[in-house]
């Protein structure tokens, strides 16, 4: 995971995502120059790109800077300081432990899953590009063509010539060294075993480091005393001229363009379960985590001790457990300025996004012009036919189900669920158009292509036109769409395209433009406790419609697991299930504790989180393994229940039968819908 400690405290957490940043250029020193026994490298070589290898991590890409920079005790002569890219720290490493970036890229790289370590060669990438005075790229497939061309037009290090540092590893260093400041004589950003000599640059540094943040000091106190209106102040920031354009998204307060700037790309890090910045300011250094399992936010010691106190992090740090700012009612006392906002859960970023999109227009059906006959449903990419549990479980009469999957463990779950009831027809790409006109009329066409090339969790993503990847999938579902509305004659066609939340948001735009629809943004944590944000697509009455709140149904993991041998559910939401079994864990632990042992919701269990029967993938000899597979690529049946809940006014459904209740209570028995949703 990078170059970071083996082993971390209980309430920190170290960075380990990028952000943006300024620009400084690096002074060259006139000491002496201290070597490796190669000859060529100094702990002077300021801005230089390496690779560099601490203990107990992989070799790394970083770039050598100085230790006044980021506040840190000056090295003795046989170390550097290094700035990791990707991870964001400084380290004082031994000289003989690194070596030159460029003339070692071929030894030192190769292509991992690691999002951190791939960010990490990126910035590095970008880093050498900004010290020639080469055009910026953002690409990182553009990047790793350049460096395997050998990395033409590159410069060469020079060590007596300043080189500059690019803005992002200014704007990194300047929160390291704010973290230091606020740390006091503790520095999580440097090796432990960094010498504590004195250093006439870190004093100077320092001093500066209180100068800069004594006058935000003054107003904040000013705050605290009722004199002066905290949304009126950036609480991000040490600046006191910046201009506030917008609120805190989590706290009273403001903001300013620059935070706004960090602080959004933060929340989006927070999305993809990759960021570990402080919430308060996004900056990295040393953090203080929540010790609620289903929290995953953080916060820099810096902005403890301005907001709230001095003393506030001892006190955090002897606490067991703690619970942070959002997680506990509001108290001058425990919070000071750290006052949660009553909408905070409205204005992150998911929330916003879901809030945006439910402006688009809807198709305003009169279903006294529908027979009510039967739906014919197509249905492409479809998995263990999710689709067709969740028109079953809302009453829909189905006449007839087209699937096109070519998964043959999929197939084999399908066939033992469904036999018959479901018509197979293989490869999506193998559907032409005259095949589609031997299908229609279809009521319903749904499907949701293969997200891998798409995600922002995989940093070798192909994207939408790169026919090597699963991307360009799309288009066949694009493809069939349009080919079913030329064939449909006078019969309206409903659709419903599904795909991850967690793409560029170039990718989405396109999908948009040819969809000629914005997408929908719903979580599955809203019916099941599971975090499960997917975009969606379609023409389906009310799929922007809001999610009503349920309090009979509060969907948390406790309700889904069986209580056998004293099984416990240990947080109420879990994230995200996909194909891979960490995925089951929370923050490296287990989420279910049984007979006083860790544990991992069971399959079966799974199969309940996503609103299937009782071992729906329990067929063919498949392994757990595969079933976990099959089941991490499936729709959450409750969603797909919610948006297909409209479909009931226009098509016909048979009567549900209620479930038997040997103990019932005296009172008047609530009427119900066929075709309400049901719940667990």
């Amino acid at each position: 995971m990078g170059p970071r400690p083996s082993k971390k405290t209980k309430k920190y957490a170290y960075d380990t995502r990028g952000c943006q940043a300024a620009i400084i250029k690096v002074r060259s020193d006139q000491r002496t120059e201290d070597k490796t026994p190669d000859g060529r490298f100094s702990n002077r070589d300021y801005g230089r790109l390496v690779w560099g290898k601490t203990t107990g991590s992989r070799t790394w890409p970083g770039i050598v800077v100085p230790h006044y920079e980021c506040g840190v005790r000056a090295p003795p002569a046989e170390r550097v300081c290094v700035f990791w890219f990707g991870d964001n720290r400084v380290s004082q490493v031994p000289l003989s432990k690194v070596s030159s970036f460029k003339q070692n890229f071929g030894t030192f790289y190769t292509h991992t899953r690691d999002p951190v370590f791939q960010k990490g060669i990126t910035v590095c990438l970008q880093e050498l590009q900004h010290q020639s005075g080469l055009p910026h790229q953002d690409s990182e497939e553009a990047l790793l063509q350049w460096a395997e061309k050998g990395f033409p037009n590159a410069t060469d290090y020079n060590r007596h010539a300043a080189v500059p540092f690019s803005p992002k590893v200014e704007k990194h260093l300047g929160y390291i060294k704010k973290a230091k400041y606020f740390g006091g004589h503790s520095n999580d950003s440097s090796d432990s075993s960094s010498p504590k000599t004195s250093s006439s640059d870190s004093d100077t540094s320092d001093a500066d480091e209180r100068r800069k943040w004594r006058s935000k000091a003054s107003l904040l106190e000013l705050a605290r005393q009722g004199k002066c209106d905290i949304e009126q102040l950036c609480i991000a920031c040490h600046r006191t001229e910046c201009q506030v354009v917008a609120p805190h998204p989590y706290f009273v307060g403001g903001v300013c363009e620059n935070c706004k700037i960090d602080l959004d790309e933060n929340s989006k890090d927070m999305e993809a379960g990759m960021s570990v910045h402080c919430v308060v300011c996004a900056s990295p250094g040393k953090l203080l985590i929540c010790d609620l399992p289903d929290c995953e936010r953080l916060y820099c010691t810096g902005c403890v001790k301005l907001l709230v106190a001095p003393s506030a992090v001892r006190s955090i740090m002897r606490a067991t457990p703690w619970y942070c700012f959002l997680c506990e009612p509001f108290s001058p006392h425990t919070h000071g300025l750290l006052e949660p906002r009553l909408e905070w859960r409205e204005m992150t970023s998911a929330t916003k996004t879901a809030s945006w999109m439910s402006t688009c227009d809807e198709e305003a059906l009169d279903p006294s012009s529908f027979p009510k006959k039967p739906l014919r449903v197509l249905s492409v990419f479809d998995g263990i036919a999710t689709g067709l549990v969740a028109l079953d479980k809302l009453g829909l009469e189905v006449e007839v189900y087209y699937s096109c999957e070519t998964d043959e463990k999929a197939t084999t779950v399908v066939n033992s669920n469904f036999g018959s009831r479901v018509t197979l027809l293989g490869n999506v790409e193998e559907l032409t158009t005259k095949k589609v006109k031997k299908l229609c009329p279809i009521d319903l066409f749904i499907g949701g292509s293969p997200c891998n090339d798409l995600s922002l969790v995989n940093p070798k993503r192909k994207g939408l036109f790169d026919f090597s990847g699963t991307g360009y999938l799309f288009f066949y579902f694009y493809k069939i769409l349009k080919s079913i509305e030329s064939f449909n004659g006078e019969t309206h066609l409903f659709w419903m395209f599904e795909n991850v939340k967690n793409m560029p948001c170039i990718y989405k735009k396109q999908i948009s433009i040819l969809l000629e629809k914005p997408p929908i943004v719903i979580d599955a944590r809203h019916f099941s406790p599971q975090s499960r944000p997917r975009c969606f697509w379609g023409n389906i009455p009310g799929m922007s419609r809001h999610v009503p709140p349920q309090p009979e149904h509060n969907h948390e993991l406790s309700q889904y697991i069986d209580k056998i041998g004293g099984r416990k559910a240990m947080v109420d939401k879990i994230n995200c299930i996909t194909t891979s079994r960490a995925s089951l864990q929370t923050r490296c632990q287990e989420p279910v504790r049984m007979n006083n042992h860790g544990d991992v919701p069971w399959i079966t269990e799974i199969e309940k989180i996503f609103g299937l029967p009782p071992h729906y993938t329990d067929n063919g000899n498949l392994t757990l393994n595969e079933r976990h597979g099959l089941l991490g690529r499936a729709w959450s049946v409750p969603v797909i229940c919610h948006i297909f809940q409209p479909l009931c006014q226009y098509f016909s459904c048979r009567t549900l039968q209620k479930p038997h209740r040997k103990i019932r209570k005296a009172g008047v028995k609530r009427p119900r819908s066929p075709c309400s949703l049901c719940h667990h």
